[in-house]
């Protein structure tokens, strides 16, 4: 036998082996679908069995015009929006359909009528994990547009339409506030705060890990209070800031945007740890800016990144 008839047949048993490796998983795979549709060892009790389902309706409840509303809800995204009836409406939008591992018995909220309003609670720690499917996870929320929201947990929120103070947090995922009016509190851990039409007397935004990005921003005069931190990610604001309030923005790894609209009246101190400050397009244009009669404080601050500020013409 020759060289080369010597390698062919070494080649034969490895192809052949192979083969069978691959027969062999297929079976397996198959059986656990077989397994899986007859409710076996692989059934509802956690394993890989089909699901399709779709949360109960939870009917609306009635808690006065301006309740108190905490939600948690830590492994759901979360949208609070304004009602038209005067009444707080859940709708729990979860659903998964197809193969999944995990159990059917999955956790549905838990709405209870409180002293001063209605408590909006969800076991966490539970998902559908996804195999040949696909699976949802978010709850719906319509408030009395003057309900004062509290967000203790969520994976990612959404507000908007609210006429009071609101507080919400996120473990993973973005925050968006949407025409809001009243003191504003946001945190999260990991995901970007987006606003718009923020009407605030307070005003205290943080990410660990995300943008902070906010447009037509109205701070309201008396004594306004501003806080916008985030640990990675730029700061883009646009918004009114009017004389004796206090403001502080700051990145730890980011550049900063900063449009200063008609109306404000405060002088920055702008400062980069690696970067250029630059005012109305001239660059290292000192680190005291004053806008209007300059009867605000506002600190202005990246380690990494150039500070851009616009004064609209009121330098």
């Amino acid at each position: 036998m020759g060289t080369a008839d010597l390698m062919r047949a070494m080649e034969r048993p490895s192809r052949f082996g192979l083969i069978s490796l691959l027969i062999a998983a297929e079976v397996v795979i198959v059986g656990f679908a077989v397994f899986s549709l007859r409710g076996s060892a692989f059934g509802s009790s956690g394993g890989l069995h089909r699901v399709d389902y779709v949360a109960a309706p939870i009917a609306p409840v009635a808690a006065g015009l301006s309740p108190n509303v905490t939600i948690d809800d830590i492994d759901s995204g979360v949208s609070v929006t304004a009602s038209n009836d005067g009444l707080i409406h859940v709708t729990d939008r979860t659903e998964a359909h197809g193969f999944l591992w995990g159990s059917n018995d999955f956790p549905r909220p838990v709405v209870t009528r409180t002293l001063d309003g209605v408590r909006i609670v969800r076991a966490g720690g539970h998902s559908f994990g996804v195999a040949l499917g696909e699976s949802r996870q978010h709850i719906d929320i319509e408030v009395p547009p003057a309900s004062r929201v509290t967000i203790l947990r969520s994976s990612g929120a959404r507000l908007s339409g609210l006429h009071n103070d609101v507080a919400v947090t996120s473990q993973d995922g973005r925050i968006t506030l949407d025409d809001i009016t009243g003191n504003i509190t946001a945190h999260s851990n990991d995901g970007r705060i987006v606003g718009s039409q923020l009407h605030a007397n307070a005003l205290d935004l943080s990410s660990d890990d995300g943008r902070i990005e906010l447009s037509s921003l109205d701070m309201n005069p008396g004594a306004p209070k501003a806080e916008l931190h985030t640990k990675d990610g730029p700061l883009i604001v646009s918004g009114v800031f009017p004389a004796n309030g206090s403001y502080s923005m700051s990145t730890g790894d980011g550049h900063v945007e900063l449009n200063l609209l008609p109306g404000s009246d405060t002088t920055v101190d702008a400062s980069t740890g690696d970067g250029h400050v630059i005012v109305d397009g001239r660059r290292d244009a000192g680190q005291s800016i004053r806008v209007g009669a300059g009867n605000a404080t506002m600190r202005v601050r990246t380690n990494d990144g150039s500070v851009k500020i616009t004064t609209n013409g009121a330098q």
